[in-house]
């Protein structure tokens, strides 16, 4: 009789234990819905910006080589002017293609200041590109 008491007190502590671990775990769950939720937002606005950059750089891409066929037909060397600016424009272009490969990899809490800092540069790489285009 002792064992038997002994067992169905041991059987009771068990399933008293199980019952309150899946009270936790019943607990987390709309946390774990809510950031899967956050997370797939997050992933979606990510593949739009990947998307708009890869967009814009192809444009980029296309002023370049035009650049490159004014360059070749005015057949006289740039300007110390010209350099500088092409110079920075290939260094801040080069910048965004960096950052364009680490957007998969920015957390939830940098996501607003990269991309915003991520656009405000794309648009000044476009402004740039098109400026020295004016200037030939």
């Amino acid at each position: 009789m002792k064992n038997f008491v002994s067992v169905l007190f041991l059987s009771l502590i068990v399933i008293l234990l199980s019952g309150c671990g899946s009270g936790q775990q019943k607990g987390n769950e709309p946390d774990t819905v809510e950031k899967s939720e956050i997370s797939a937002e997050l992933q979606q606005e990510q593949d739009e910006l990947v998307k708009l950059a890869n967009e814009e750089l192809s444009k980029i891409n296309e002023k370049i080589m035009e650049l490159n066929e004014k360059i070749q037909e005015e057949g006289t060397g740039l300007t110390e002017v010209q350099n500088e600016a092409i110079d920075e424009f290939e260094e801040k272009r080069k910048s965004v293609n960096n950052r364009l490969n680490e957007i998969k990899n920015i957390s939830e809490e940098e996501w607003a200041s990269f991309k915003s800092k991520f656009e405000d540069d794309l648009d000044e790489v476009k402004s740039n590109i098109d400026k020295i285009l004016d200037e030939f």
